[in-house]
């Protein structure tokens, strides 16, 4: 494993913020946001399964992705990864509210509130 992608699993450590840039049909990129669970070599986030970067992640899962900070700015390189709907991991939701705190249950309770369905989407890592 070269140096520059050692150095890159561990920022994903400590990081909290990832954004991801999906695209529109048109190709046109879309950056966001997003918490992040980082484990097995894989990023994990959730989102509702009608929000628009699941939408585009279902037309096209060629994403890129880099830390960034609460706001979105990134905080280091992009990197290429491809991502996928993960039904079966549900321990996420736990690890996110136990690293997010008051913020992840606030969060819970406005999804429960717009009785939006949640969806676990993780990130295989290209390079």
């Amino acid at each position: 494993m070269n140096n520059n992608y050692s150095n890159h699993h561990h920022s994903l450590e400590r990081g909290n913020y990832i954004n991801i840039l999906t695209y529109k049909k048109n190709g046109e990129p879309v950056s966001t946001p997003v918490w992040f669970i980082f484990k097995d070599n894989k990023i994990f986030f959730r989102t509702s399964n009608k929000s628009g970067k699941f939408k585009r992640i279902k037309n096209n899962n060629n994403i890129k992705f880099a830390l960034c900070n609460i706001r979105g700015k990134v905080r280091g390189e992009w990197h290429n990864g491809v991502a996928k709907v993960d039904p079966n991991n549900k321990w996420v939701f736990s690890q996110i509210n136990e690293k997010y705190g008051f913020f992840a249950h606030l969060m819970n309770i406005i999804y429960k509130i717009k009785k939006m369905d949640i969806i676990i989407i993780y990130i295989e890592i290209l390079d």
